[in-house]
């Protein structure tokens, strides 16, 4: 679509932003996200993991919250990402709104698919495959791929006080 081929190609062209061909190792969205609409946020917080191309995402300073880490996780988990992307192997939250809950809620990062969110994945991705054009990125299909984007190994959600010791033994047992 219009969105997703717009936003690919002019956040993630590191080559025109930072004038130069090599990429970050951090995608860096500090503060950017902080003066937008729940439903925007969710939507951005999408395309940015979906479309990330660098080993790590800094999304602090967002006011990231119970109204929009659903999307964050659904995006961490999905596995049909296109094919120029890499999963966040290295999410920063710091200073942003989570607490408890939204712990409870990054936790489910560590869990495998259920069986109805796998076919759910499944069904979207082959619908977005009959109606991409030929313009849009095309969507991951390797195993072997999916197999070795193990997901977020480094996890910083420093100076969110709100987390407590509760927020913590949910990702520990997440």
């Amino acid at each position: 679509t219009f969105l997703e081929t717009s936003w690919y190609a002019s956040s993630l062209n590191f080559a025109n932003i930072l004038e130069g061909s090599q990429k970050p190792e951090t995608a860096s969205f500090k503060q950017m996200l902080q003066n937008i609409s729940h439903f925007s946020k969710k939507v951005i917080l999408c395309l940015i993991v979906l479309g990330n191309e660098c080993d790590a995402v800094d999304l602090s300073e967002n006011c990231i919250d119970a109204h929009c880490i659903t999307a964050l996780v659904r995006a961490l988990r999905w596995r049909k990402r296109p094919k120029f992307s890499r999963q966040v192997s290295t999410l920063i939250l710091q200073s942003n709104g989570l607490d408890a809950g939204t712990t409870r809620q990054l936790a489910h990062c560590w869990e495998p698919l259920s069986g109805d969110e796998a076919l759910e994945e499944e069904a979207v991705a082959d619908l977005a495959g009959s109606a991409r054009s030929s313009r849009a990125p095309s969507i991951s299909r390797d195993p072997d791929r999916d197999k070795a984007d193990l997901g977020v190994a480094h996890l910083d959600i420093s100076f969110n006080p709100g987390i407590g010791d509760e927020g913590f033994e949910h990702l520990v047992d997440g």
